[in-house]
């Protein structure tokens, strides 16, 4: 998905991405939500730079990731 959405953003420009981390250790939650570290690497694989966490709150993480010119 994450691909998708840096085909059509303009450039350059910015995504910024809210999510939740896994809320426990449990299989549900495991399969639900991506780690911190799982989330940078999906926007580093679809050709995101300067990707970084802006806010994180409990287990509710805020994304950024620019898109070059």
């Amino acid at each position: 998905m994450y691909e998708q959405v840096h085909e059509v953003l303009a450039a350059p420009g910015l995504v910024m991405i809210c999510d939740h981390t896994p809320l426990d250790e449990s299989p549900k939650s495991s399969a639900l939500y991506m780690t911190e570290q799982e989330q940078q690497e999906a926007l580093i694989v679809a050709r995101f730079a300067s990707v970084r966490v802006e806010l994180s709150i409990d287990s509710l993480v805020l994304y950024a990731g620019e898109r070059a010119a």
